[in-house]
């Protein structure tokens, strides 16, 4: 873990600014932070959380496309950011 860290330090904290500089702004903005995309091909409803995920699972491009699609068009999550997983037959939400 303390190598992980390490490693992330710096794309972890340009991350962390670019969400405080979206949340600063008077703009409507949704964060989805996408886990582990794959090519696979689609497997349903990603799952998406304001809280921390529970069991990360892939995530495929597709399905990627089409959660971002749905939250343009619904502003359901509006000055929210969201993790998002793909869809786990075996997990619950």
């Amino acid at each position: 873990m303390w190598l992980l860290r390490k490693v992330f330090a710096t794309p972890y904290a340009d991350i962390a600014e670019a969400e405080q500089i979206a949340g600063a702004s008077g703009l409507n903005w949704t964060i989805a932070r996408l886990n582990r995309l794959t090519d696979k091909a689609p497997a349903g409803r990603p799952y998406a959380s304001t809280g921390q995920l529970e069991r990360p699972a892939g995530l495929s491009r597709a399905d990627a496309a089409t959660l971002l699609v749905d939250l343009a068009e619904t502003r359901d999550h509006t000055r929210q950011a969201l993790n998002v997983r793909g869809h786990d037959k075996t997990a619950q939400p």
